[in-house]
């Protein structure tokens, strides 16, 4: 049960991004209902799309690679543990029932796991992925016209070569080239330019003598509650967003920010200690305001313009750090050393030294981690009092301001950090089998500088009924409050002060799956938000997934929306192709539709192809500066082309 609760909320950072389309009805819902409460929701489907193609059996896996489960919850590890532990099998989904995990976890957990055994070899399986991803907004903005000045250097198009090899459980190496629209191609490799905008690189070793992983190349770093550590989604609304037992990830990324590139080793545990160590070297883009003297980092990952090619990697950050780890049984103990140096002309220098640790039970687990210079503290408590329900509870805080990418709580994409304090809580509950029903309630508090006790508080209660596995009625209540930054007229003077903003929302959704080639998805969701004035938003889509034959699969979605403005705009999340996520939202008042065709030429050839339109009815415009698109409609194309050779 808690696989669902950290799906709607947040997954650790994997690699690389998720085809939605093979992802389970019930984890495409979880996606659906993020809306925009994911700051990075592209590391969501990252996640995903990792933990789906390299599944786990069960009969054999360790409780490293266990844990390694996108959220898979201390308390099932244990009960997985104990059953093999009696010498039971695990070579069916209803031994999972057997061992003591409800049934929601286990239709959460198929997508990663298998009960297959592996067929007998005399030489490691080699397995190639090749992707070659395509896509165009095709109604162009000023950016792309040659009368503009400062438009953009490069075509509209985005361009994606992914390559990955594996060879048996223990080599890995991948590349990934990715042109963002309007960046410019060029070949430079002395300066660092290989065609692509963007490139990342590694090399694996899992699991051979004494170390558990070696990356070299671009990777990620993962340890305790990922205050510290933690490059994944930015942390702000999970339960859990880092482990203790894989720390190091590689970076396959098209992510140009939250990364290391160097060296890393991980040690496999000796008497309960592991040990990680890395060390790295990376360019980083700044801005330098030469008449205060000063300069900031600005990691957008945009290299569109002249303005932001010439920041492009003007600064360099060298990192270092050290992380051990002790585990005894389902406990942990362990601390991290960071010590991060950005240089520009003159150089600074940050360390970060945290303390982390967690526990479980056989109805309970709770994790914790306490960063002392910077005040970050994090606290994170799970319980199951009775059968078919769950508590959890999370606690974060941190006083810290200034610019450290790579301390995760409270720091935005761009890695700038501020003060921010949060609470959540989440219950879940299945009274009756086919009912279950979930609260959750969140209150955050982040000064603003005319603010300086701002806050704002979200309260979502979600009932669910599904009647086995051909219906699904899904109702979503949601009050969400907030104080914004004003300035009211108080006699002659202009005083800063706060204003409540209120928004409400309704959604009902019922999934219908009339066969086993066609399943139906219909949404109507009304929105009332209170700001300066009153709005209100309606929409309501119906869906479609068509398999007319074992290689062909087509999405199609037709939708109608009606928002006042921005504060009562409406979410939708969006099936996309393989390292393609959508979620896009909507104000004013228009229509949006898409067909989404997925072809499995042979065993070794995938290609999909996606083609959507909105059109508003009350704009004559669209976007805004060099987005800025004449006419009321937006339309984008996108084509993948996977192979996969294996031997």
């Amino acid at each position: 049960m808690k696989m669902a609760i950290l799906l709607a909320c947040m997954m650790q950072a994997a690699n690389p991004p998720a085809d939605t389309t093979e992802t389970a009805m019930v984890i495409e819902t979880a996606l659906d209902m993020l809306e925009d409460g994911l700051e990075d929701s592209a590391s969501l489907n990252e996640a995903i799309e990792y933990a789906a193609h390299r599944k786990i059996r069960l009969e054999t896996a360790s409780a490293e690679a266990l844990r390694s489960i996108p959220g898979m919850s201390e308390m099932n590890v244990q009960r997985i543990l104990a059953w093999r532990s009696s010498g039971k099998s695990l070579e069916e989904p209803e031994s999972l029932l057997l061992a003591g995990l409800d049934e929601h976890a286990v239709s959460m957990l198929l997508p990663f796991v298998t009960f297959d055994r592996p067929a007998p070899r005399t030489r490691p399986r080699i397995r190639t992925d090749l992707v070659q991803r395509w896509n165009r907004r095709l109604d162009t903005g000023k950016g792309y016209r040659e009368d503009e000045p400062s438009g953009y250097l490069g075509s509209p198009d985005a361009l994606q070569w992914r390559i990955g090899v594996r060879i048996g459980e223990h080599f890995a190496t991948g590349i990934t080239f990715d042109k963002d629209p309007g960046e410019p191609i060029r070949w430079r490799p002395g300066g660092g330019r290989f065609g692509a905008d963007f490139a990342a690189l590694h090399l694996s070793v899992d699991n051979r003598g004494p170390f558990e992983r070696i990356v070299a190349g671009s990777y990620t770093v993962q340890a305790g509650e990922g205050l510290v550590a933690g490059q994944g989604v930015a942390g702000l609304s999970s339960l859990r967003t880092a482990s203790v037992d894989r720390i190091l990830r590689p970076h396959a990324s098209a992510r140009e920010h939250a990364y290391f590139r160097g060296l890393a080793i991980q040690s496999k545990s000796l008497y309960g200690v592991s040990v990680t160590g890395f060390v790295s070297y990376v360019p980083l883009d700044a801005r330098v305001d030469t008449t205060l003297g000063v300069w900031s980092l600005a990691s957008t990952g945009y290299h569109r313009t002249q303005t932001e090619y010439e920041r492009r990697g003007q600064a360099r950050e060298r990192a270092a750090g050290g992380i051990a780890v002790f585990r005894q049984g389902s406990a942990y103990a362990g601390a991290l050393s960071l010590h991060t140096q950005h240089m520009l002309g003159v150089s600074r220098n940050m360390h970060a030294l945290s303390v982390f640790g967690g526990w479980a039970g056989p109805r309970w687990e709770g994790s914790f981690e306490f960063v002392p210079k910077e005040r970050h503290q994090s606290l994170t408590v799970s319980f199951a009092p009775i059968e078919n329900a769950s508590v959890h509870v999370r606690m974060r805080k941190t006083a810290a301001n200034g610019l450290r990418p790579h301390t995760r709580i409270g720091v935005n994409s761009r890695g700038e950090s501020y003060r921010y304090a949060e609470w959540l809580a989440e219950s879940h509950i299945r009274p009756f089998q086919a009912w279950t029903a979930t609260v959750r309630v969140r209150e955050r508090k982040r000064p603003l500088n005319l603010l300086p006790d701002a806050r704002d508080r979200f309260v979502a209660g979600i009932i669910e009924y599904k009647r086995r596995n051909w219906f699904t009625l899904h109702v979503r209540a949601l009050t969400q409050t907030s104080e914004a930054a004003a300035r009211c007229l108080t006699g002659r003077l202009l005083l800063p002060c706060a204003t409540r903003k209120r928004r409400q929302s309704l959604r009902i959704q019922i999934e219908y799956r009339h066969s086993s080639s066609l399943r139906s998805r219909t949404r109507i969701e009304t929105v009332h938000a209170e700001a300066e004035k009153k709005a209100a938003g309606v929409l309501v889509y119906q869906d479609f997934r068509w398999k007319p034959r074992p290689f062909l699969q087509l999405d199609m979605r037709y939708a109608l929306f009606d928002a006042a403005d921005a504060s009562a705009r409406l979410y939708m999340f969006e099936n996309d192709v393989l390292y393609g996520f959508g979620a896009p939202s909507f104000n004013g008042r228009g229509r949006r539709w898409y067909v989404l065709a997925r072809l499995d030429a042979s065993r070794r050839l995938m290609v999909q192809l996606k083609f959507g339109a909105t059109r508003y009815e009350d704009v004559r415009s669209t976007g805004s500066g060099r987005d800025e698109t004449p006419g009321n409609r937006v339309r984008e194309m996108k084509v993948l082309a996977r192979w996969r050779f294996e031997s």
